[in-house]
């Protein structure tokens, strides 16, 4: 069975973002509410932003004050964050 996958890059900093098999348990029940990243600069920011753009993968924008950041699901519906304080 072949599985898409999606690598992502921030800066230096890659995630690849696996769906499950189907019938894989792996992960039900998890306690966390969403996995957050930081991007150190403005510029690794809007670069995130693009290449998911560029993947066709939507995501929210949040102004919170004193960061920004953007708000999306991986392949299985799990809630990823990539936030900067670089305004």
């Amino acid at each position: 069975m072949v599985r898409r996958t999606d690598l992502l890059r921030l800066g230096p900093t890659g995630i690849a973002l696996f769906p499950k098999a189907e019938g894989d348990q792996a992960g039900r029940g998890t306690a966390l509410s969403h996995l957050a990243f930081l991007a150190a600069t403005k510029a690794d920011f809007q670069s995130a932003q693009a290449e998911l753009q560029s993947k066709g993968i939507s995501f929210d924008f949040q102004d919170h004050g004193v960061s920004h950041s953007i708000y999306f699901v991986d392949p299985d519906g799990f809630p990823l964050e990539i936030t900067t304080y670089d305004l």
